[in-house]
């Protein structure tokens, strides 16, 4: 081994990164706590890089009857370049209607789902709270949506999809693949 190698291996020039850790997510009525730090829904992605490192971006086209649609919504101009941002090793997404702004971010709890361009290759291992209460006691009250289930505090709307959406039985926590935070439209 080259003299050079052997300082950097033995000095940190090729030290393995130390893997970035999120121990827990509270989703309160103005947004995000991630350790204790506050994180508005809509984040510029550059706050959220900050916070959990280099993101993996999933770019989409927008048809022109769902820009319109979409503009509707969230204003002239803001559709304009779709991208969803993952953090794979936390467990973390958001989706951006614009590139550079998040309009929903979303928690990965289960593998047991579909699987898309954007999904996390990991699920969240921290613990994820909804106002201090464990997020699934809280996601229980929402209203059934058939295929997710639909929480709603103040100007949020918290989103969990079902892993089996045709399953009769009483759901437990595992019967859910993620939450989805947004700002509430309308």
């Amino acid at each position: 081994m080259p003299l050079k190698s052997l300082f950097k291996g033995l000095f940190g020039g090729n030290a393995p990164k130390q893997a970035l850790v999120i121990r827990s997510i509270n989703i309160t009525e103005s947004g995000l706590e991630i350790d204790g730090r506050q994180v508005d829904i809509l984040s510029h992605i550059s706050e959220l890089e900050g916070i959990f490192g280099k993101a993996r971006a999933t770019g989409f086209k927008t048809d022109s009857d769902s820009k319109d649609f979409l503009e509707e919504l969230h204003g002239k101009g803001m559709v304009t370049k779709r991208v969803n941002y993952t953090w794979d090793e936390l467990g973390i997404y958001c989706y951006t209607d614009n590139g550079t702004v998040a309009s929903s971010i979303g928690i990965r709890l289960s593998k047991d789902s579909d699987v898309y361009k954007y999904t996390p290759k990991k699920v969240f291992t921290g613990t994820v709270t909804i106002e201090g209460r464990p997020w699934f006691q809280v996601i229980s009250k929402g209203e059934d949506m058939e295929f997710f289930r639909k929480y709603e505090m103040g100007a949020l709307s918290i989103v969990s999809e079902y892993a089996d959406p045709f399953y009769e039985g009483e759901r437990t926590e595992s019967g859910y693949v993620d939450l989805e935070i947004s700002i509430r439209i309308g």
